[in-house]
Parts: structure tokens; C-alpha cells; sequence
């Protein structure tokens, strides 16, 4: 797909985000960054072979995975948003969120290790081959940290500011 198509797919995703994250908001779902982090690695959007958010804590000194998407689990009806229950049954069952769900350590800032380490460590236990990591900060002085491998390292590249600027998003979503 060339850039400018492909630009045009990326908007459209991210256009309708806030939208639909609203929804789930007036449906009392608690567990929108689940929805957000499948969406942000669909083919349409920034095509990511596995996503992992995870949320550190210094004040706790804590680093605890809050939700995972991989593209061989994706949910297999067309739109996630629009079947809350099923989507967050399907999540549930899905190994690989669960593996994430499950990361509970101290942080790196306190460990004396080197935080890159750390998340290395972390995309190996996933299983994630190529990982990239961005951090951003989320709100209550926390900082959002995402580990991704990409379905392809150089059309990711040119999306690459994209991408972190939309992470921003996972910072309105509960931590639960």
C-alpha cells in the first residue's frame, strides 16, 4: 500500500477512536485500553504483529502489564468496539494478554537495572522477536510503556511519530 493510502487508513482508525472509546464509557466498560491496543495493531491501523501496554509506577514501585494484543489472537468479528462482551470474553481467553496481565515487578528506576534491560527481558518472556519500546507519559506521574513488533520494520518507520503521539490515548484509559 503506498504512503498516502496508507496515511489516509491511519487517520481514518485514529478519527474514529475517541468516538468509540466514549461509548464503551457510557456502556461502563472498564477495560478500554484492551479495545484501544487491539485497535492500534490492526492492519489498518499500525499493523503490529504483538503490542504489549504496560504502566510503571514509581511512587509504588511498580511496573504492572495492563493489557496485550497479537495478531495471531485477534478477536474475529469486524469490530471489536461494537461487541464489548464478547471482545472482553475473547481477551480473557487470549494467552497472550494474559502473559502481560501477569507482569507485576518493581520498577526499573528503583532496581539499579537499566530500564532497557528490563524491557528486553520482558519482550523475551513474550515472545515479542524484533521489540520496539516507546514510552510516554500517562497521567498521575505515571508513564505508559509499550513493547511492539511490527509486520514491517520499514513501512513502521515512517509511521513512527504517529504511532507515539496516538499512545498518548492510552493514558485517558483506566488501569485496571
Amino acid at each position: 500500500m503506498d504512503n498516502g493510502m496508507r496515511g489516509k487508513k491511519l487517520m481514518e482508525c485514529m478519527h474514529r477512536v475517541p468516538r468509540s472509546m466514549m461509548n464503551l464509557h457510557k456502556l461502563g466498560v472498564h477495560h478500554s485500553a484492551e479495545f484501544l491496543l487491539h485497535e492500534l495493531a490492526m492492519p489498518h491501523c499500525f499493523n503490529l504483529l504483538k503490542v504489549a501496554y504496560l504502566v510503571e509506577n514509581q511512587d509504588f514501585n511498580c511496573l504492572k502489564g495492563i493489557a496485550g494484543s497479537a495478531q495471531n489472537e485477534r478477536f474475529a468479528l469486524d469490530n471489536h468496539w461494537n461487541e464489548p462482551v464478547r471482545f472482553l470474553n475473547h481477551m480473557n481467553e487470549a494467552s497472550f494478554n494474559q502473559k502481560v496481565k501477569a507482569i507485576e515487578i518493581a520498577s526499573p528506576h528503583y532496581s539499579g537495572v537499566d530500564e532497557m534491560t528490563v524491557f528486553s527481558k520482558i519482550a523475551q518472556d513474550l515472545e515479542v522477536q524484533h521489540p520496539l519500546f516507546k514510552k510516554v507519559p500517562i497521567k498521575h506521574d505515571n508513564t505508559g510503556i509499550i513493547i511492539f513488533e511490527p509486520c514491517d520494520h520499514a513501512e513502521y518507520e515512517s509511521w513512527d511519530e504517529t504511532m507515539e503521539e496516538s499512545l498518548y490515548l492510552l493514558g485517558f484509559t483506566p488501569i485496571v
